[in-house]
């Protein structure tokens, strides 16, 4: 999906199958590229309002505060996903491929432990592996991958170290480097991670000793240094 068929997207009919989806950019492509007009949010909530009142069957999601939730929780924990594939998940979960509905679909449904998007991890996706070769970009007609557009347009290298960082932090394996890293790229200083840090140790201490026996003061500061990466590597300001 190139970036005008992203700013024009609409929700229209997409393969029974998931092997016949298209390959475009992920969530966290659209959203480290400076070129996007259109928040990812309103595409999302789009597909989700466009599906989930189909559900006849039982009651429908249908308030803004769990569309919200289910959004943000594509956003935030399922950015290597493309839109395609959320419009595919919440399809083919109304029509039952991805578990059987007992009751009405609630936000665990959709994003809960062996809910639609777990399940499409864990047996769809596999289905349909990514190409080698992903083509990144196009200019002029002519194809060119992500390495070779990135030596010519540096500038988008600290975005595409950004989304590194985030794949680390959501898996967990961040580390005090590449914490600072993080804050130098947003425009922060090495005093402002000595100053979290001394925070992040403070209320490690402050823990009762029952939880502070489950990991160490590091392991801590590490785990916190993961969620104020996801919390802001999409943030202009922090």
């Amino acid at each position: 999906m190139d970036i005008a068929t992203y700013n024009n997207y609409q929700v229209s009919r997409i393969p029974y199958k998931v092997q016949e989806l298209g390959y475009s950019e992920s969530l966290s492509d659209i959203l480290t590229d400076p070129r996007n007009e259109k928040p990812i949010t309103g595409t999302i909530i789009l597909i989700l309002s466009t599906y989930l009142p189909a559900n006849v069957k039982s009651k429908a999601i249908t308030t803004t505060e769990a569309i919200n939730m289910i959004c943000d929780f594509f956003i935030n924990e399922c950015s290597n996903l493309e839109l395609s594939e959320i419009e595919w998940i919440i399809r083919a979960g109304i029509m039952g491929r991805l578990g059987t509905i007992y009751n009405d679909i609630s936000i665990d449904t959709i994003c809960g432990i062996d809910g639609w998007v777990e399940t499409y991890y864990k047996l769809c996706r596999p289905q349909r592996p990514e190409p080698k070769n992903k083509i990144q970009e196009k200019f002029s007609g002519k194809e060119i991958t992500e390495s070779e557009f990135l030596e010519r347009n540096p500038e988008f290298k600290e975005r595409v170290r950004l989304r590194q960082l985030l794949e680390l932090a959501k898996g967990g394996k961040i580390t005090c480097e590449h914490a600072k890293e993080f804050y130098i790229l947003k425009g922060l200083t090495l005093d402002d991670v000595k100053e979290d840090m001394t925070v992040y140790s403070h209320n490690y201490f402050a823990l009762p000793e029952s939880q502070r026996e489950l990991f160490t003061e590091s392991q801590f500061i590490n785990h916190q240094h993961c969620r104020f990466i996801i919390e802001n590597v999409f943030k202009s300001k922090i």
